[in-house]
């Protein structure tokens, strides 16, 4: 993986292409919009204009030049559902007017751009995905909590098991 002195958002523009729509979260109300990939890294890039906090959590990557340089850790591979299960001839990338959109699900890779005390208050990610991280700058707070008793209540009712 590459150091932050070498790597950046900038990179990520130049590798996915700053036209690109992305979707970002407005942390405190944590509604989503949509900009272009350019107008992010703008606003991460000048602390001194932000107005609001916004969170990048769903840039897929894998078609991009950038998919062609990140390697997920050997284990995720190994359990990656579309590896394993999804049919190779329905993996076409690429015809020949450039526009195809591959009929194979685009979950695999994903770059997450944060800017400092923005927050998620509730992900769940896709069934059947192998959540790794890569942290180039700043650090990632991950944090569990037990069932309130009231769903505990809810699943036994409902004869399942609580923690």
């Amino acid at each position: 993986m590459p150091k932050s002195t070498k790597f950046s958002v900038q990179s990520v523009k130049n590798l996915i292409g700053g036209d690109r729509i992305i979707e970002v979260i407005e942390v405190n109300c944590q509604g989503s919009r949509q900009m272009t990939l350019t107008d992010f890294i703008k606003y991460y890039s000048d602390p001194s204009k932000r107005t609001v906090l916004l969170n990048v959590l769903s840039l897929e990557f894998s078609m991009s030049p950038l998919g062609e340089k990140v390697l997920s850790p050997a284990l995720v591979r190994e359990i990656d559902w579309v590896e394993l299960y999804w049919p190779p001839e329905l993996r076409v990338v690429d015809d020949s007017d450039g526009d195809f959109q591959p009929p194979f699900p685009k979950v695999q890779h994903y770059c997450l751009m944060s800017v400092k005390d923005c927050f998620t208050d509730f992900h769940v990610d896709f069934g059947g995905t192998s959540v790794w991280y890569h942290i180039l700058k700043g650090k990632k707070v991950i944090r569990f909590t037990l069932p309130l008793l009231y769903m505990c209540y809810t699943s036994y009712s409902e004869r399942r098991f609580c923690l």
